[in-house]
């Protein structure tokens, strides 16, 4: 609890005059510091450094998710939203907070940004890095004994810079990747109420992925925090010698060219395993699809019954978009690519 409270209190003493702020301690239950968010003054940084200074371990528990409610509700709508959680406890109700905290940012509209910070051997890992995941920032973890200071200002300083989104990447001359998001439905011809023949193309599910790209929605990047995308292409497809990274600031918008060396590789049984584990592994992955499809206006891949299906495709196209589902991870377990 002692770390916690070092932390709170540089926090306080390094956020900049024009901020909003207020503190909110949790435990088995919470408490805010002020109804509503204060202006940065002498008066209020006085009262939090003092809550700072005098706070003991006697909330019992770590109920995060009402705490972080009870924030969200509580926000400025007129001004961006930053949350900085600090925790040394264990949490196993994480779930439902990643949840809640997805639902705010979608309301706010990408203004909410969450940062958290673990301390202590016995934090809850998943938890740090869900949900500062979900909420457009990111993790930091300190032990006991370590300087928390560079890590701490250096999250502050990211986190007071305006929301940066609208990340895209362009790895071809042809963005293929592009193309699949803008792509419309194909107007088909309405479909009397009366008719028998009420039946949709099994193809029409399938997504044609010549340009693979995990996280296919590119998160915030933070100066001095690594990120990682992968791209996967199709072996007729050529790479970009400079691939161009795009994005919308409230300034406008921004660009980024980066050399890139293209090394062609031979993927054998082992990095075709690779590939789809990389897409395994993204958290994400299975809403990122859902709403690609959403845009696209069809069913969702996981409502689709597909063995039966996939039975009444030919047999060259059921087996290559059974390969596409597994590559994509998301191959039903009683399915095997043949």
């Amino acid at each position: 609890m002692k770390k916690a409270a070092e932390a709170l209190e540089l926090l306080l003493r390094s956020i900049s005059e024009d901020c909003y702020f207020n503190v909110v301690s949790f435990g088995g239950h919470h408490d805010s510091l002020f109804p509503k968010s204060q202006l940065y003054s002498e008066e209020s940084l006085s009262e939090a450094i003092n809550l700072a200074q005098t706070m003991s371990a006697d909330y019992g528990g770590t109920e995060v998710y009402k705490a972080l409610k009870w924030t969200f509700e509580n926000s400025r709508n007129d001004m961006p939203t930053t949350v900085f959680l600090i925790t040394d406890g264990e949490v196993w109700n994480v779930n439902p907070i990643v949840e809640l905290i997805r639902i705010n940012e979608e309301k706010k509209n990408s203004d909410l940004r969450l940062f958290s910070l673990g301390i202590g051997d016995a934090v809850s890992h998943h938890l740090v890095e869900s949900v500062a995941r979900t909420g457009k920032g990111y993790a930091q973890f300190v032990t006991n004994s370590e300087r928390m200071d560079k890590k701490v200002i250096g999250m502050l300083k990211n986190a007071l810079k305006p929301p940066i989104k609208d990340y895209e990447i362009t790895w071809t001359d042809n963005n293929f990747l592009e193309s699949t998001k803008d792509k419309e439905p194909d107007m088909k011809q309405d479909i009397n109420f009366t008719s028998d023949n009420v039946s949709s193309s099994t193809s029409d599910i399938f997504i044609d992925f010549k340009v693979q790209q995990v996280p296919y929605f590119i998160p915030p990047i933070y100066p001095g925090v690594r990120f990682i995308v992968y791209c996967i292409l199709e072996k007729n497809i050529e790479p970009c010698k400079v691939i161009t990274l795009k994005a919308t600031s409230q300034d406008g918008p921004m660009k980024l060219d980066i050399p890139l060396d293209p090394v062609t590789l031979q993927v054998g049984v082992g990095g075709a395993k690779r590939h789809r584990q990389i897409l395994r592994d993204d958290d994400d992955a299975p809403r990122e699809l859902s709403k690609l499809l959403e845009k696209q206006q069809v069913e969702q891949l996981p409502q689709l019954d597909a063995p039966q299906e996939l039975s009444k495709l030919p047999e060259n196209q059921r087996v290559e978009q059974l390969s596409k589902l597994e590559e994509l991870g998301i191959l039903p377990e009683n399915q095997q690519v043949e």
